[in-house]
């Protein structure tokens, strides 16, 4: 082979070839250059070319025998030329072959090459030339690109994705995670990469659970199950795992896409995640003898890779190195190639390396001459890498496709264009793929028309914001195909170019139609509950075990007054004692001690009302006390008519005592007044038995009566039949009173009943001895021309002498220098009788007088008063007798209670 010009010499190992044989070899050698689909060509040292094959001619829109003599500054643009020229030069200085991938521009068309240069030398070793070699990768690379274009937007959208989604080797140590799962774990993304999964998700990835997920992974390929996901700071939370097996350069890794369950959310998604898998590619030629299947020669990237020296190449098959391609059916591949039906087929094969590793290729196979051999020419693309990739690629999308996420990108125009969308489209919205990218729907089309103006705002706001590329929807609603209404969340990205300017959006949009479902239900058993318990007319607390109120309901605010919002923190005995001590016999320190049931009653000082309180508990999972329930019932009503009841019982067996006293004293004092009605009598000189009686006595009865006046015996005579007379009528006040009465109506003079009852109050122990009702001035304003009044005089009377006895104390507990005053007045108010019972004591308080009738309200000591006896006046009144009952009070003044009655009624109520 002459090294300057690149054709075979004169001169062999076996001395010199006839000239016939030369050219021929030449022409044979031109023939295989010729054929080449690489652009082959020949400079001297000055750059100048010497000879080029056809295709190199071809790109310049020339022949062959035109290049010879032309130069890069001819062929090619200045900066190509020069750069060219540089590496040219770099070979002739040297003198070593050298590689790199560069632009090649011509007029036709704008290539990426790889050139490989060899410098030629002449006899005396010198670099004489450089014979290049352009191979033509413009397609490789622009697969490449695309690789890594899909790779980044595939990323992007894992990123941006709402589950976990991490990938660990076969011994869980995790190697890639997405952002979300730097989130949700609480991890920063290089403290997540060096963390074990069995710290993460113990359940699944400890020793005695992970066999089981291994056997199912290597039987089912990929397997969903529930587990509890621990965080960096302790906590847990539940979710849903989708995992899977891939494998990357031979090493078995797990996929595993995890869901937080918690229930404000039971939904389910799946994410892929991969990692980088884009390599450069190597571009292999080898030269194969048509007849034998057996290689002739190979290039140095096709040895590199197959590992076998040109040598051993040599006796090697196309079988031996392509298994699944034996001879034939590589003869059937080739046979339009021999019949000259086609320049070139192209397939898809695995090569065997020395070592016994295999790989994948794209091969090219032309058919041509070399050297008196027809050969095949073969060019293989190792795609191992891509394989890789797509497999991984196609179980990513696999995993998206399985879950029930997709994934979009639409444009920036009206109603949103959809560019991509995911297959699994399909399930979730009803509509195929393709009636998106025709154009047949668009994504506005899909958005419910009441969420569209919303959801165009969110969209719009982002998007506006140049600052702001990322977008996580507000949960809104869509419409299938079918019509049926689905609820979706999403996140959108916005991908802008250099100067900020919308190019497109992409996100994923998840079906969270059944959380939503479950959370509406959760929502209305929420609201039940809520009503449910606010509705209950007693007061319900719930208590933690720090007897702090977790929640109250709305009878318990209003009964005692505060927002329920101020209730919710304070301790239980706070509110009912205000003390910060708990009460003595509270009903929930017992529940908490044996967990049982108590009751208890409290009464509240600042309310004046007693409750009925019983505590439970509410078990927790661990049978704990989870919180307390404390239910409180208002028994005031009841304590008030248990102590009316007590007291009517009280007055009943006292009325019945009184009777009986009123019986034994009354014949003893009816013997009194007889006898001294025989006295008066037997003193009497005009009854004529008297004197007769006398005068055999020898007495003279005026003299005996002269006698007892001046001794003032007939004085104590009137003033013992006064008194027996006074006391007879005060016991028949008192047999009147006690005698059990049906309510009948009587028509009965007030003035009289008035009377009636300071006679009763005048012979009351109490009032004579502690508070000397017979030192007070009573005065009578009494109206003589009222007429009689229906009512039932016994009540009337009670609520009288209740009055009296009530301004008696109030004078005299009031003390002061004055003289005790009563006055009692009646008279006639249209068709009313009215009465006025007026003291000239301290008077009444107005904050008093509010709740003077109201029962058991009394401001005597405790044992003095009951606070019955105006509430029971009122009620006579009021209720029985359709009158009205009242008060007139200046604090320091006195007071004067006023009744009026109907003068006409007839039957009490």
């Amino acid at each position: 082979m002459n090294r300057k010009t690149g054709f075979p010499d004169q001169n062999e190992e076996n001395g010199t070839l006839p000239r016939q044989v030369r050219v021929d070899s030449r022409h044979q050698y031109r023939e295989l250059v010729d054929n080449l689909p690489h652009r082959v060509f020949l400079k001297d040292c000055q750059g100048v070319y010497i000879s080029c094959n056809k295709a190199f001619a071809k790109d310049h829109g020339k022949q062959v025998n035109e290049i010879p003599g032309l130069t890069d500054s001819i062929l090619f643009p200045r900066h190509q030329a020069a750069q060219y020229q540089e590496r040219e030069r770099e070979v002739l200085e040297s003198g070593c072959t050298t590689e790199h991938e560069e632009y090649y521009s011509t007029r036709a068309s704008h290539k990426i090459v790889r050139a490989i240069r060899f410098p030629l030398h002449d006899d005396r070793n010198m670099v004489s030339g450089v014979f290049t070699v352009l191979w033509d990768i413009t397609k490789e690379k622009q697969y490449e690109s695309a690789l890594i274009e899909k790779e980044k937007e595939f990323r992007r959208l894992i990123d941006k994705a709402s589950d976990t989604i991490t990938l660990a080797d076969m011994r869980g140590k995790i190697v890639d995670a997405n952002q979300k799962s730097c989130e949700a774990l609480g991890y920063d993304y290089d403290a997540l990469t060096s963390v074990h999964m069995s710290k993460i998700d113990p359940d699944t990835w400890s020793h005695t659970s992970s066999s089981t997920a291994w056997q199912k992974l290597s039987d089912k390929k990929s397997v969903i199950t529930e587990s509890v996901y621990h965080r960096k700071d302790g906590s847990t939370f539940p979710v849903e795992v989708s995992m899977g097996l891939l494998t990357d350069r031979g090493r078995h890794l797990v996929l595993s896409i995890a869901r937080d369950i918690t229930p404000r959310h039971l939904a389910l998604k799946q994410r892929a995640s991969l990692g980088k898998i884009i390599e450069d590619s190597l571009n292999e030629t080898y030269i194969l003898i048509r007849d034998r299947l057996r290689f002739l020669q190979a290039n140095r990237g096709a040895r590199e890779n197959i590992q076998f020296s040109a040598e051993e190449l040599k006796t090697k098959t196309i079988t031996d190195l392509c298994p699944d391609l034996p001879g034939s059916l590589f003869r059937q591949l080739v046979t339009s190639l021999n019949e000259g039906a086609q320049d070139r087929i192209s397939f898809e094969t695995t090569f065997r390396r020395k070592d016994g590793t295999t790989y994948p290729a794209d091969v090219f196979v032309q058919a041509a001459e070399y050297l008196f051999y027809p050969v095949y020419v073969i060019h293989a693309l190792d795609i191992t890498q891509r394989k890789e990739y797509e497999h991984k690629l196609q179980s990513a999308h696999d995993i998206i496709n399985s879950s029930s996420s997709v994934a979009f990108i639409w444009e920036n125009r009206e109603e949103w264009p959809v560019r991509y969308v995911s297959e699994n489209v399909h399930h979730v919205f009803g509509y195929r793929p393709e009636e998106f990218t025709s154009r047949q729907v668009t994504y506005a089309h899909l958005i419910h028309p009441d969420d569209l103006a919303a959801y165009m705002i969110e969209v719009k706001s982002c998007a506006d914001n140049p600052r702001q590329n990322i977008l996580a929807h507000s949960p809104y609603r869509i419409v299938t195909r079918k019509k049926e209404i689905k609820w979706v969340s999403g996140y959108t990205t916005v991908q802008r170019n250099e100067n900020g300017t919308i190019r497109y959006f992409q996100g994923i949009v998840e079906d969270i139609t059944a959380l939503k479902e479950n959370e509406f239900a959760l929502q209305q058993s929420r609201d039940q509950w809520e009503q449910t318990f606010h509705s209950i007319p007693d007061i319900v607390f719930l208590l933690d075990s720090e007897l702090r109120i977790i929640k109250v309901n709305e009878p318990g605010c209003r009964q005692f007054g505060e927002a329920c919002d101020r209730l919710v923190g304070k301790r239980c005995h706070e509110v009912f004692h205000e003390s910060s001590a708990v009460c003595p016999d509270c009903p929930v320190a017992d529940s908490l001690k044996d967990f049982k049931p108590y009751t208890r009653e409290i009464h509240h000082e600042k309310l004046g009302k007693t409750f009925l309180v019983t505590s439970s508990l509410v078990p927790d999972r661990n049978n704990g006390a989870a919180s307390i329930v404390l239910v409180v019932k208002d028994i005031t009503e009841r304590k008030k008519l248990e102590e009316q009841l007590f007291q009517s019982e009280k007055l009943a067996t006292i009325a019945g005592l009184a009777a009986g006293v009123a019986h034994e004293i009354n014949t003893p004092l009816s013997a009194i007044l007889q006898s001294i009605l025989v006295v008066t009598n037997s003193l009497d000189p005009g009854r004529p038995e008297n004197s007769k009686i006398a005068e055999e006595c020898g007495i003279d009865l005026n003299r005996v009566n002269e006698y007892f006046r001046r001794m003032e015996i007939d004085y104590f005579l009137n003033g013992m039949r006064e008194s027996a007379v006074k006391a007879s009528n005060i016991i028949t006040s008192l047999l009147d009173f006690s005698r059990p009465q049906k309510g009948e109506m009587k028509t009965v003079q007030l003035n009289e009943l008035l009377d009636s009852a300071i006679n009763l109050a005048r012979a009351d122990y109490d009032l004579k001895k502690k508070y000397d009702i017979l030192n007070f001035t009573i005065e009578r304003e009494y109206d003589p021309e009222l007429p009689p009044v229906t009512c039932v005089p016994m009540e009337i009377e009670q609520v009288i002498l209740n009055l009296v006895k009530n301004a008696v104390q109030a004078v005299v507990d009031g003390g002061g220098h004055r003289k005790p005053l009563l006055i009692l007045r009646t008279a006639r108010d249209e068709n009313l009788a009215r009465i006025e019972i007026e003291d000239n004591g301290p008077g009444i308080p107005e904050d008093v007088q509010k709740h003077i009738f109201d029962p058991f309200y009394t401001t005597k000591e405790v044992g003095i008063g009951t606070g019955l006896g105006l509430s029971v006046s009122f009620a006579i009144i009021h209720d029985k007798h359709h009158g009205v009952i009242e008060v007139e009070s200046v604090p320091g003044q006195g007071a004067k209670f006023i009744i009026k009655i109907p003068i006409d009624k007839k039957e009490v109520l």
